[in-house]
């Protein structure tokens, strides 16, 4: 029963993420979105100045990944992608 609980908690949680993550093709299309979820953008669309625009208006950045999700070994890595939402 809590087996099933919890891959149902898990399933939900997974499509609230989905739902609510869109990809966005600019820094200003970012702080947009990240208002009311999250938003993917190219991680080399974010320079320091982009970064400092987003913090300014209290977005910042999750994460960083490849296209196929997975987790780079380095912010240098061609192709990557930035996950911004609103902090709290």
């Amino acid at each position: 029963m809590l087996e099933t609980i919890q891959r149902d908690l898990f399933a939900r949680a997974l499509e609230w993420r989905d739902v609510n993550t869109l990809d966005v093709a600019s820094v200003v299309e970012a702080i947009e979105v990240a208002q009311t979820g999250f938003a993917k953008l190219s991680w080399d669309l974010v320079g320091p100045s982009e970064e400092a625009e987003l913090n300014n208006v209290a977005v910042t950045i999750r994460c960083l990944q490849r296209a196929d999700g997975s987790i780079p070994e380095s912010e240098l890595e061609p192709d990557l992608l930035c996950i911004v939402a609103k902090s709290y």
